[in-house]
């Protein structure tokens, strides 16, 4: 009975991404959480800081391993797309998120204990969605 309960949801997950990678789709695993990958996106792997991304985080200042660590329970992102009109969304944690006319855009991010991931998803008009996560670690201890 136990094996049963623990068995089932493993063989249905691995048959979900063998079903996945046989449409011609990549599922990538990024901290426990998976992504589906069609053709026309790109994900960006956490050792690949370097390569350009569509939009600067001026706020926080994230370390070339995209993580902050901070104290506080709430902070501020901004940031600035690089080419606002060819940009159809920006969404973080799968949330649209508003950005002007040059690209600026604000978010006020709740932060829990511990890690805190923030998904990034850009989606131009032509061309590849960009997805990228960026880290934040809340420690109450100052």
């Amino acid at each position: 009975m136990i094996i049963r309960k623990f068995l089932f949801p493993a063989v249905l997950i691995l048959t979900v991404l063998c079903s996945l990678e046989a449409q011609g789709q990549k599922v990538v695993s990024s901290d426990s959480s998976y992504i589906l990958i069609q053709n026309k996106t790109i994900v960006i792997s956490d050792n690949d800081f370097e390569t350009k991304l569509p939009f600067a985080i001026l706020f926080p200042m994230f370390n070339k391993k995209r993580t902050y660590v901070t104290n506080l329970s709430q902070i501020n992102l901004i940031g600035k797309l690089r080419k606002p009109e060819g940009i159809k969304k920006l969404l973080l944690n799968d949330k649209e998120v508003s950005f002007s006319k040059e690209g600026l855009f604000f978010k006020v991010l709740d932060l829990s204990s511990g890690k805190n991931i923030l998904h990034i998803k850009v989606v131009p008009e032509n061309g590849k969605t960009v997805i990228v996560n960026f880290f934040i670690q809340h420690s109450e201890e100052g």
